[in-house]
């Protein structure tokens, strides 16, 4: 495998070289988070449904803890979560 150097791969990419790759990583990139926030949010509706004393996963994609819900409202296990979850929300509005 070539490797070229950081200088190489700037001025290639001035040139026009990588503009498609670049372009299609970030458009899979979006996808990607666009289906990942979608299924968070199906995650959270679920946490909402869920009665009082259950024992539900926390909504936030990258948390997997698990907890008893201790009031009607409760969807995270933290507020740092509830607040990554719906700043990542914004980014599709």
């Amino acid at each position: 495998m070539e490797y070229i150097t950081e200088g190489e791969a700037i001025s290639q990419n001035e040139e026009g070289l990588y503009d498609d790759y670049f372009e299609q990583d970030y458009e899979d990139f979006l996808q990607d988070r666009e289906s990942s926030i979608k299924a968070d949010y199906r995650h959270y509706l679920k946490n909402k449904e869920a009665k009082v004393g259950k024992v539900i996963q926390c909504a936030e994609n990258r948390c997997k803890n698990k907890f008893i819900k201790k009031s009607y409202q409760q969807a995270f296990c933290c507020t740092k979560h509830k607040n990554q979850f719906w700043n990542r929300r914004k980014l599709n509005f």
